[in-house]
């Protein structure tokens, strides 16, 4: 089962960024996917480890653009990406020493974040980026 499902309504009507947004929600949806199993201790965690890089890649990539178009908010924006990479870490250092199985209370945490962040951010800069001719 899924916990969260791509919706246009998440396009921040930038084709590169929202196939990127996608691979985070597909990352998430196989973490809650193997949380649910039994004895995936290190699958569980080398696909946190997963979203770590990929989301550290997806937020260098935003920040260039942010960089590239002189993007008002980007110090905000910036500290969002820093804050949330230090909580999954966090996260993911508790998982690997505890060896329980990995509370669906990070799941919760990374679907609200994720949905939030693109709804109420990322689509701020959608429309920034939008008007200075990225799609």
């Amino acid at each position: 089962m899924e916990v969260i499902t791509w919706s246009e309504d998440y396009s921040v009507n930038i084709r590169e960024i929202d196939s990127q947004h996608k691979k985070l929600v597909k990352l998430i949806n196989l973490l809650h996917k193997e949380t649910d199993e039994k004895d995936l201790h290190k699958t569980v965690g080398d696909t946190l480890d997963e979203l770590i890089k990929y989301a550290v890649y997806h937020f260098s990539f935003e920040e260039s653009l942010f960089a590239q178009y002189s993007y008002p908010e980007t110090r905000v924006h910036i500290r969002a990406h820093t804050d949330l990479i230090a909580q999954i870490k966090n996260f993911l250092n508790k998982y690997n020493f505890s060896g329980n199985v990995f509370p669906i209370d990070l799941i919760d945490f990374l679907q609200k974040w994720l949905i939030d962040h693109i709804l109420e951010e990322d689509k701020k800069y959608g429309a920034y980026l939008n008007s200075k001719g990225i799609n």
